[in-house]
């Protein structure tokens, strides 16, 4: 593994940040106004944990260069992991079964993908940070 200066990692969080953060507002208003999304107060740390997640795929890219060629793979690979992820961690917190699980364990994967791969992606290509 290259060395790579502290700036990198600083980059890499927030670009990982930005977009749960700029979206974050707009549910959380929506959901104050339809009340059928609840209890967002308690999701705040998502965005944090993206920002971690952006640093993970970078700390694992070179183990993952190996396996997987294409770079939009890649791409799919962190932000589906990372839906399921979340999406077994929201399960779990609000006790959801039946439909609801289901629903939120089949679409968490596709949403993060498609999150990583077009909004995260081009954040950190702004900040000049590319695998």
């Amino acid at each position: 593994m290259k060395k790579v200066r502290f700036s990198f990692w600083v980059k890499a969080f927030v670009a990982g940040m930005i977009f749960p953060a700029l979206i974050y507002p707009i549910v959380v208003l929506l959901g104050n106004y339809y009340s059928s999304i609840y209890d967002l107060g308690r999701m705040w740390w998502i965005p944090f944990f993206f920002g971690f997640w952006n640093l993970f795929c970078f700390l694992t890219l070179d183990i993952k260069k190996k396996f997987i060629k294409n770079r939009v793979m890649r791409l799919l690979e962190c932000g589906a992991i990372l839906g399921l992820i979340l999406a077994v961690i929201i399960v779990l917190q609000r006790k959801l079964d039946g439909v609801d699980m289901l629903l939120r364990i089949v679409a968490g994967p596709i949403i993060g993908a498609v999150i990583w791969r077009y909004f995260t992606a081009y954040f950190n290509h702004l900040f000049g940070i590319e695998d």
